[in-house]
């Protein structure tokens, strides 16, 4: 008997302990393939091997750890790291799973479609990589992490560092061109002649849930604190910024064209020649559920919110801010024109410095600190707005869930571990079974 039950033992603890270690190589594999949607996946060590994606720009890559760049500025007699998919796109997946590349450099100001990443083609993916203390300068279509992009899904990025380039520079992207950028920001300076943006400097594509903190300058037009130009649709987003440029300035879009931008906001400094708002220079679009605490500067055409809104529509949103300027200014906006609305929507008074606007109700400070008036028009307290009643401007709902616009945590790693010790906790249970059988 003791020896059957000894046989038992081991035969049930060996298929035990073979098939959790066949569950655990499943279940990591699974993650390895999962967080690349591929089982061929090309881990990253160095810059040396990041260089070398140009090799395979179809390739599935991921950061296997945090990356020093610095030596790039002594890279191709001072020209730096040569962006990947510069003259034929990327379009693989490259995943930084978290991790930065710092120091990066590339100076190639004779040339377009420069960026860690040159251009990412169709299909292409990049989420979740970080980019610190770099320098990206260019031509035209110039961004920190993409210069024109085209691609499937670019999320969870940051770059923080100096971007400087002639036309469509943005301190992530160029030029977006019909890409869905969500969750990511950047942090630092952008320099250019037109159309320049924080985060994309030409966006047609969807923008989510993205923000900007620095300083923006533009000798030209379509200068903005996020986009400088946009055709997309942009919801939940921000910008604290610092934005100089010539004309169609503003601190969240400089140009806003036939798009949608809504629950979103800008704060900070605009300066400007003309056509300048606190939220966007020029709006031939929908701007609804938004709002403005830039102070504006400008000659002409200058608006708390909107310079100049041509046909577009204005909607449940408010400024806050100095407004100054010469000719045609407005505490909410500058100039409304060609059957242009502006409806449900404010500008306080008394910090403005300004008692006329084109389109919007002017009220004070404390006025602008109670719901009622809002709620008397139809703004949505419940789900889009908020505020502390006599204490703040309303203020959006999502700017309270600052956890969302983090990378989730992968927990796969945990659930190894559950699985390890939930084998361990049913082998002990089969042994003491046995040992009692056997006595």
């Amino acid at each position: 008997m003791k020896i059957y039950s000894l046989s038992r033992v081991i035969q049930s603890m060996s298929v035990l302990a073979i098939s959790s270690l066949l569950v655990v190589f499943l279940l990591f594999n699974g993650y390895t393939a999962e967080s690349t949607s591929q089982n061929d996946v090309h881990l990253i060590h160095d810059v040396y091997e990041l260089q070398d994606v140009n090799a395979d720009l179809d390739g599935n890559y991921a950061l296997a750890n945090d990356i020093d760049a610095s030596v790039t500025r002594e890279w191709n007699n001072g020209s730096g790291f040569l962006p990947m998919g510069m003259n034929d796109p990327f379009t693989g997946r490259f995943s930084g799973n978290g991790y930065t590349i710092s120091g990066l450099y590339i100076h190639r100001r004779e040339t377009n479609n420069v960026g860690l990443f040159g251009s990412l083609g169709e299909g292409g993916t990049i989420t979740e990589l970080g980019l610190v203390n770099s320098t990206v300068k260019g031509g035209n279509n110039v961004g920190g992490l993409i210069g024109f992009n085209s691609g499937l899904n670019v999320s969870n990025n940051h770059f923080q560092g100096t971007v400087m380039g002639g036309e469509k520079v943005g301190g992530l992207v160029g030029y977006n061109y019909r890409g869905d950028v969500f969750h990511s920001s950047m942090n630092g300076e952008v320099k250019g002649n037109s159309t320049i943006g924080g985060l994309i400097g030409l966006n047609t594509g969807d923008v989510h849930r993205s923000y900007v903190t620095g300083n923006i300058t533009g000798d030209g037009s379509r200068i903005g604190g996020l986009l400088g130009f946009n055709g997309g649709e942009v919801s939940e987003s921000s910008a604290n910024v610092g934005v100089n440029g010539g004309s169609y300035v503003g601190g969240l879009v400089g140009y806003n064209c036939f798009a949608l931008v809504s629950r979103s906001f800008s704060t900070g400094v605009v300066t400007g020649a003309s056509t300048v708002g606190g939220l966007m220079g020029w709006n031939d679009g929908t701007v609804q559920n938004t709002y403005s605490h830039a102070d504006v500067y400008a000659d002409r055409v200058v608006g708390g919110s909107v310079g100049i809104n041509v046909i577009g529509v204005i909607e449940n949103s408010y400024s806050v801010g100095e407004v100054n300027g010469e000719r045609n200014v407005g505490g909410l906006v500058g100039v409304t024109r060609d059957g242009g609305l502006v409806k449900n929507s404010f500008w306080d008074d008394e910090v403005s410095g300004q008692g006329s606007s084109d389109g919007g109700l002017g009220v004070t400070t404390q006025e602008m600190m109670v719901s009622e008036i809002y709620i008397d028009v139809g703004w949505d307290f419940e789900g889009t707005w908020t505020i502390i009643e006599n204490e703040t401007y309303p203020y959006l709902t999502w700017e309270e869930q600052t956890e969302e616009m983090k990378p989730q945590e992968d927990l796969t790693y945990l659930w190894l571990l559950l699985v390890v010790f939930s084998v361990v906790i049913l082998l002990f249970i089969v042994w003491s079974r046995s040992i009692r059988e056997d006595s």
